[in-house]
Formats: structure tokens, C-alpha cells, sequence
């Protein structure tokens, strides 16, 4: 998934409760992004090749 893929499921979540939403897998799309977001891992997909 590229970034813009990624931003528009974000953006087209239901927009739910916080509490009551189930949680995100590791490494999916929208949390990673949202943990390497402006830092030096933005763009790296997941998991990182290191730890495969």
C-alpha cells in the first residue's frame, strides 16, 4: 500500500467511539503509519526487513 492508499482508509473509517473500536493488528497499514509518521521509518514498510 502507498501512502495515499493508505491516508484514504484512514480518512474512511467509520467514525467510531475510540473505546469502543477494535483494536489494529501490528503492522497494519494505519498504525504503522501513524507510529513512523515524520520520523526517518516514514515510508519503510512493515515488518522491517531486519526483523523478517
Amino acid at each position: 500500500m502507498n501512502r495515499k492508499q493508505i491516508q484514504e482508509l484512514r480518512a474512511n473509517r467509520p467514525n467510531q467511539d475510540e473505546a469502543e473500536r477494535p483494536a489494529l493488528p501490528p503492522g497494519h497499514p494505519i498504525a504503522w503509519l501513524v507510529l513512523t509518521e515524520n520520523t526517518i521509518l516514514e515510508g519503510t514498510a512493515y515488518p522491517l526487513p531486519v526483523f523478517a
